[in-house]
């Protein structure tokens, strides 16, 4: 750092220092004048690496053309001498930092107002091609006609937690993206992380994940503080897809300071958390299928909201609680009813050649749709209340004892009942067309009719949503083009022809493991 020390009266490129503004890992930043007495902040960058050398040179190129209202403007550079520099418009204010730290947390309107200007500036850097790298309150300037972002990667401050050393991650403690740390290189979302992290600073008047290093661990693990307002929550997401842009953001945090529940519900749908395989849009050129919404989120489609006049559903009460209160309201939910319908087919048509390897991939289907829905209110949970990326629906279903132990134990009930009734259909069907002619045609239908009424059950008997909630989630994530649709489709079509033809050729049922003649 010595290379870039420097004192007042000491002249670099044709500006003379004035005093000192920032120090950090790359560089320092000088209150200079130029030759007419104008004020300028300029940062003499340490550039022994090539590499840095030319990344400078792209970034200065992009923000020189750059012109917005929150971001100084690009004066000058000198990026080939020994002294490199760059020299940006001085703006005079504290920063967000010193600010909030002398005043006290900023009320919800005040941080509205800093949100979309930053977020104006965010975007106009991000379109530049230009990654900020560091937004955090010590890079935000609290100046007359607003607040100003600075610092595009080129300096530092020498009171913030630096995570700069080699091999590690560089930015401040508490306001680097979790990707970040975890090895990914800084991008627009990262960006977007941080600014949500120096909102967050801003309402509370604290850093939402603490400081020092131990903020590190708490941005992987997602413990936020309880007391950032739940826009800011959950924009700190792990996962970078499901987080909100700037403007967005900003929308939101309008919204809730006006006290706008309407329109706060609408610019929440804009940054919808659930991934593509919860919550898919439906009706696209692309899939091919009809639009189901679902007003309530029942997954019924009705829009009623199912509830007795104590304002409960008593489905899930009479299980020991409403399993929908985290369900999201008002969302498109995914819908593979043709596809599903068809499968179902196929599996009926599977009885009639091998009743009990039928009756068990049913049971185990049923199964693995309640997991993948239990899975996905948990998933909905954590971004909905911490931000906080759980991974995937399905593989939190098989990764997780506890959700395929409760979807075993929620379907015994419907396999139960679906397995008597079906045999009780079969038995007293059977013995009134004992006499009928046409034996095999006789046995192939009274099969296929005890299956139906066991596949029936098992999507509508107790707790049969939760099980058609699941099967959507699933036939969606395996379907996520007309091209797959179609080809699951057609499989399901195969199956079902070949099961009907080999038992209407007259072939006996596989009863495995019973035996030959099973229960007969």
């Amino acid at each position: 750092m010595r290379g870039v020390e420097r004192s007042p009266g000491d002249e670099v490129g044709g500006y003379r220092v004035v005093r000192a503004l920032g120090r950090g890992g790359s560089g320092a930043v000088y209150l200079v004048t130029d030759e007419g007495g104008g004020e300028a902040a300029l940062k003499l960058v340490d550039m022994s690496d090539a590499g840095a050398r030319v990344r400078l040179a792209r970034e200065v190129a992009a923000l020189q053309a750059l012109r917005h209202p929150a971001v100084p403007r690009v004066l000058d550079a000198e990026l080939d001498d020994v002294d490199a520099f760059v020299v940006f418009e001085h703006i005079d204010g504290p920063s967000l930092a010193a600010f909030v730290r002398e005043r006290g947390a900023l009320t919800p309107g005040q941080v509205a107002d800093i949100a979309d200007a930053l977020a104006g500036a965010l975007s106009a850097v991000h379109a530049a091609g230009v990654v900020h790298r560091d937004v955090t309150p010590s890079n935000v300037l609290m100046a007359h006609d607003g607040p100003v972002l600075i610092d595009f990667g080129l300096s530092h401050h020498r009171d913030d937690d630096r995570l700069t050393r080699t091999g590690l991650v560089s930015g401040t403690a508490g306001y680097v993206a979790p990707e970040v740390i975890d090895g990914a290189d800084p991008s627009a979302s990262s960006d977007d992380w941080g600014l949500a992290a120096t909102l967050a600073f801003a309402a509370t008047g604290s850093a939402p994940f603490g400081t020092g290093m131990g903020a590190l661990s708490a941005t992987l693990s997602g413990n936020v503080a309880a007391d950032v307002p739940l826009p800011l929550a959950r924009a700190l997401t792990a996962a970078p897809q499901f987080r909100p842009t700037p403007h967005e953001l900003a929308v939101q945090l309008a919204a809730a300071a006006a006290g706008d529940a309407t329109a706060l519900l609408d610019a929440t749908t804009l940054l919808d958390p659930t991934p593509p395989t919860l919550i898919a849009s439906i009706g696209s050129e692309e899939t091919g299928e009809d639009q189901f919404y679902d007003a309530d989120g029942d997954g019924d489609g009705d829009g009623d909201t199912d509830l007795d006049d104590e304002g409960a559903d008593p489905e899930w009460d009479e299980a020991g609680g409403d399993q929908d209160e985290d369900w999201p309201p008002e969302r498109v939910l995914p819908q593979r009813r043709a596809v599903l319908a068809l499968w179902g087919i196929a599996l009926i048509a599977l009885a009639t050649v091998a009743p009990l390897i039928a009756a068990a991939l049913a049971l185990a289907a049923a199964v693995v749709a309640r997991a993948v829905d239990s899975a996905a209110r948990g998933v909905w949970r954590s971004r909905d209340r911490r931000g906080v990326e759980q991974g995937g629906i399905v593989a939190q279903a098989f990764a997780s004892p506890w959700h395929l132990g409760r979807a075993l134990v929620l379907t015994l009930p419907s396999a139960a009942l679906a397995g008597g009734l079906a045999y009780l259909v079969v038995f007293v069907v059977d013995t009134w067309f004992r006499s009928a002619p046409g034996a095999e045609v006789r046995e192939v239908a009274v099969l296929a009719l005890g299956a139906t009424v066991a596949v029936w059950l098992l999507g509508w008997g107790p707790r049969g949503r939760e099980a058609r909630r699941g099967a959507h989630i699933v036939a969606t994530g395996l379907t996520p083009t007309r091209g797959w649709s179609v080809g699951w489709a057609l499989a399901a079509v195969v199956i079902a022809i070949v099961g009907f033809g080999v038992s209407f050729a007259g072939s006996p049922q596989v009863w495995w493991p019973l035996g030959a003649n099973g229960p007969y």
